[in-house]
């Protein structure tokens, strides 16, 4: 079976006996909605690879 990629934001690494890195997927998965922080493992293990996004730094101008 192909992993299918989807879209997560890199939130960092959770600090435990075992650590392990943190992501905000970008799009529902299986039993997690859009925007849910979840461990690459379990990403992984819904048939997912990640694909990073990094955040959006570009400014925003008012109207003139």
């Amino acid at each position: 079976m192909d992993k299918q990629p989807i879209r997560a934001i890199y939130n960092g690494v959770q600090q435990a006996a075992e650590p392990f890195e943190l992501w905000t997927i970008l799009e529902p998965i299986e039993g997690h909605p859009q925007y849910s922080t979840l461990s690459r493992r379990t990403i992984e293990a819904q048939g997912h690879t990640i694909v990073r996004v990094d955040y959006d730094t570009t400014p925003i101008h008012p109207r003139q």
